[in-house]
């Protein structure tokens, strides 16, 4: 994508470009996923330029409510697997000092 914009002149940003790919597996917006920005001069530009990486998504994702199964599933991954939310495991003890000596 970035080749094509830069053949055809448009400026462009990308979102999260190195961080992104430090942290593959589960993609977290706004934390390890990569996104291709234009000015909105160039939205309709990019738009017909990309039309062929778009061309297996022309219908629109809707949004659906989770069934009882799914929000059961979620509940249990979060229970057993608790990798998706990182905890911190070992506590940090203060340091000693030699003024805490007698």
């Amino acid at each position: 994508m970035e080749s094509m914009l830069i053949a055809n002149r448009i400026p462009f940003y990308v979102h999260n470009r190195g961080f992104g790919g430090l942290y593959p597996g589960m993609q977290v917006s706004l934390y390890n996923v990569q996104r291709v920005m234009v000015p909105v001069a160039y939205a309709e530009a990019s738009i017909e330029l990309f039309g062929v990486f778009r061309e297996g998504h022309q219908e629109s994702f809707v949004c659906a409510k989770l069934g009882v199964r799914d929000r059961l599933r979620g509940v249990a991954e979060v229970l057993l697997g608790g990798w998706a939310v990182p905890f911190r495991y070992r506590k940090f003890l203060p340091a000693n000092d030699e003024s805490d000596r007698p």
